[in-house]
């Protein structure tokens, strides 16, 4: 039986190849108990965008939902970078993880 760390990182290759395909962004930084190593069970996965992808409302609630499809039973919180201040910025770029980057 694959351990409950495996699938996470299973899950979240997933989440990440989908966002991929989707947005096609320069990064993707994790962050929040699943970079620091704190996640417990029915952790989320906090998610930041970094690139020129920008949603209007509909598109964007249409991609959360097909990532909660995806995420099964993990929540995904995904945020995009050119909506969030730059003080949560800061925040994120101390003790997040860049998850994926563009070549």
């Amino acid at each position: 039986m694959p351990s409950l760390k495996n699938h996470r990182k299973d899950r979240l290759t997933e989440i990440i190849d989908f966002i991929v395909r989707k947005l096609d962004p320069e990064k993707i930084i994790l962050f929040g108990s699943q970079a620091k190593g704190t996640a417990r069970l029915g952790s989320d996965f906090d998610l930041v965008v970094v690139g020129k992808a920008s949603l209007d409302f509909r598109s964007e609630r249409k991609l959360k939902e097909e990532l909660d499809r995806i995420a099964g039973l993990y929540t995904v919180d995904l945020l995009f970078w050119n909506k969030i201040s730059p003080e949560f910025r800061k925040i994120i770029l101390k003790t997040g993880e860049i998850v994926y980057e563009k070549n």
